[in-house]
């Protein structure tokens, strides 16, 4: 939203405690979050302890999960060991149904690993922008012009 871009509808694939929903509906004005946990128990704790009407939870896997909707951004922060086989899978059905992925790789001590996985997304024509922030890397994912 900073650059002027409306972002009104999010996926976020790995719930995890909900911080990413929360923080987006803190900073901004979505009109729709669906977020998406796989762990039984860490899905219900969610469940229970946010409560927000534009938040929608899902019980579900990243991997596998059918995204029929379309949204202005999708944030995936998978665990590092499963970057590759994510991108490799999902990749492009996320980039069919979301404007922008933010993509959170990996720490900013593994240069290495984040280098490999920017070099992917430059094999596939991608372009990103790479952000450095609470130690992490994060890269806003979109298609070339």
């Amino acid at each position: 939203q900073q650059e002027g871009r409306q972002v009104r509808r999010v996926l976020d694939l790995f719930g995890g405690t909900g911080l990413t929903a929360q923080a987006v509906c803190m900073l901004g004005d979505p009109s729709r979050v669906v977020v998406l946990e796989k762990d039984a128990r860490t899905f219900q704790l969610m469940r229970d302890h946010i409560h927000d009407s534009r938040i929608f939870f899902v019980h579900g896997d990243a991997f596998t999960y059918d995204i029929a909707e379309q949204f202005d951004l999708a944030v995936a922060d998978p665990y590092y060991e499963d970057v590759a086989d994510f991108l490799r899978l999902r990749l492009e059905s996320i980039l069919q149904h979301a404007r922008i992925l933010l993509l959170v790789p990996g720490n900013v001590e593994d240069v290495a690993w984040n280098t490999d996985v920017e070099t992917t997304l430059i094999d596939k024509g991608l372009a990103f922008k790479k952000y450095e922030a609470f130690g992490q890397v994060m890269l806003e994912v979109r298609r070339s012009p």
